[in-house]
């Protein structure tokens, strides 16, 4: 007895493999984010210590250290505001 082998490419049984598959990855979606995070040199810090002078009710930040997915970045101002969340590219800040 031989086993039945289709001689052609079923378009809907490929559709719904793909479907499949990619709810397979619907499920592990946090995790691919995470690794989306640490990977990426773009994404969001947080900031640890800042430096700054006071001139009156103003405080002009001059220095702020921030920690993110891939470590700290260091000197990052802008503008002389320094964000407690600021998405921060690390190419241009080391």
């Amino acid at each position: 007895m031989r086993v039945y082998k289709p001689t052609h490419i079923r378009p809907w049984s490929v559709a719904s493999a793909l479907l499949r598959s990619i709810a397979s990855l619907l499920n592990v979606w946090p995790l691919l984010l995470i690794a989306f995070l640490l990977l990426s040199p773009v994404g969001p810090c947080l900031r640890m210590q800042y430096t700054y002078v006071q001139h009156g009710n103003v405080r002009w930040m001059l220095s702020c250290d921030y920690l993110g997915g891939q470590g700290w970045v260091r000197g990052y101002v802008d503008q002389g505001e320094c964000p407690v969340v600021a998405i921060i590219d690390r190419r241009e800040w080391q």
